[in-house]
């Protein structure tokens, strides 16, 4: 063990001070060297004047082979080159170019040398127009309400319109703006929240969000009456119901109810002339003000049949 001790400590500085001349040797015949070598390198569009913009793939990197020596190889890997593609001369329109060798910038001061295209990438670019609009924004309410509850009142968006800029093409056959998904199954109160508005690919919004508010209120039922039953003019002076009033049940939107007065619902016995008979069954109609009669149901007259008889002179 003490041999081997004294063997490796014999002349230690001169050993490790032919190590360290070995390897800059080694570093600068490796710093003399050409080497090729792979990179995957960004590509950027430059150039395009405000007024324009275009559509199309654009690969995010393109892998290119580099010869470089020494520094300039360990710059290279340190902060990559990339490709620039100029659009400053660009006129609405189809573009189609290769991307080149030549489209690869350097580091500033890098004597590297760019062999090739690794994967041949050709663009095919639509420029256009950058126009701007004001189109509503539309809200995508999916999902039904349960039985329980309506929709009453007007569902509101907050700003209801937006401005919008982007490729002519887009912009233009713009209709509207969606909302994102909102689903009002199981909903049994008002929806009032902040959703996002849905860009199409390439446009951009005067704002991302908006305020949507969709009423929505129980369903109830109300009874009311006494309610005259009416006959046509030709039966009523001869004849009469018993009973000559009913009662109604409605079911609709509670606001709604709270305002249905005795006059807006008509009851009428469902007959006409000729009566064969001193007395008849007859069955009861019901019509509702025209203000009622999207929101709000008829259930059923309270009784749902009345006798016709004839008036006592």
């Amino acid at each position: 063990m003490n041999q081997l001790k004294q063997m490796v400590m014999h002349n230690l500085g001169i050993k490790i001070a032919s190590c360290i001349l070995a390897l800059s040797i080694l570093a600068h015949v490796r710093s003399s060297e050409d080497r090729e070598f792979e990179l995957s390198v960004p590509v950027r569009l430059t150039g395009l004047p405000e007024e324009l913009t275009y559509r199309g793939d654009v690969p995010s990197e393109v892998p290119v082979r580099v010869r470089a020596r020494g520094l300039d190889e360990w710059r290279l890997r340190t902060h990559p080159p990339y490709v620039r593609i100029d659009l400053a001369e660009a006129l609405p329109g189809l573009l189609q170019r290769p991307v080149t060798t030549e489209d690869v910038a350097l580091p500033s001061g890098s004597n590297a040398e760019v062999r090739s295209i690794l994967e041949p990438v050709s663009l095919a670019l639509q420029i256009e127009n950058v126009v701007e609009r004001t189109v509503p924004i539309r809200p995508n309410l999916v999902g039904s309400l349960p039985e329980t509850s309506v929709q009453f009142g007007e569902v509101r968006v907050v700003p209801d319109s937006i401005w919008i800029r982007g490729p002519e093409s887009i912009v233009n056959v713009q209709e509207s703006i969606l909302t994102e998904e909102v689903d009002l199954s199981g909903r049994n109160q008002s929806v009032e929240e902040r959703i996002v508005l849905m860009a199409p690919e390439g446009v951009d919004l005067e704002v991302e969000t908006a305020e949507l508010r969709v009423p929505i209120v129980p369903i109830e039922r109300r009874s009311l009456g006494p309610i005259a039953v009416q006959l046509i003019p030709t039966l009523g002076r001869e004849w009469t119901t018993r009973p000559d009033s009913v009662q109604v049940v409605l079911e609709g939107p509670l606001p709604l109810l709270r305002s249905v007065g005795t006059g807006d619902v008509v009851v009428r016995a469902d007959i006409r002339p000729p009566v064969r008979g001193e007395e008849e069954s007859v069955a009861l109609r019901l019509n509702l003000a025209e203000r009622l009669k999207e929101s709000v149901r008829a259930v059923t007259p309270e009784p749902d049949t009345v006798v016709l008889v004839r008036r006592e002179h």
